[in-house]
This record gives C-alpha cells, structure tokens and sequence, in this order.
C-alpha cells in the first residue's frame, strides 16, 4: 500500500506542476496576444486619424520675434 501512495502522490505532484507550467505561458501568450493587438489596432487608427486631423498653426500674433545673428 505505502508503494501505491509514493506513486499516486507523485502523479498528483507531477500533474500539478505541469498544470502550473500550462497556465502559466496561457497568461503569457495570452498577454501578447492583446499587446500584438492592441498595437495593430493603435497603428491602424493612428493612420486613421492623420488623415482627418488638422492641427493649427502657431503664428507670432502678438510677440516680436527678434533674429540674433551669430558671427
């Protein structure tokens, strides 16, 4: 009996360590997943949106500029 309980006790220990190993690259591959895609969709509205938004030019309205020039 003690034999079997070594045995059983040992597939319990080695099926928790590869449902450890498992979970754990699900949460990494999982991870970069959502990063892979989350960078697609950040470069493709990026694009997106340059074509549609027109930023203001800052003119000198109210300053003098003044133009040192270096000898």
């Amino acid at each position: 009996m003690p034999k079997l309980y070594k045995i059983l006790l040992s597939l319990v220990m080695l099926f928790m360590i590869v449902s450890i190993i498992v979970f754990s690259f699900t949460i990494i591959l999982g991870g970069v997943a959502i990063t892979g895609l989350y960078g697609v969709y950040r470069y493709y509205f990026a694009n997106r949106k340059t074509k549609t938004f027109k930023t203001q030019q800052k003119g000198y309205t109210s300053v003098e500029v003044i133009d040192i020039i270096k000898r």
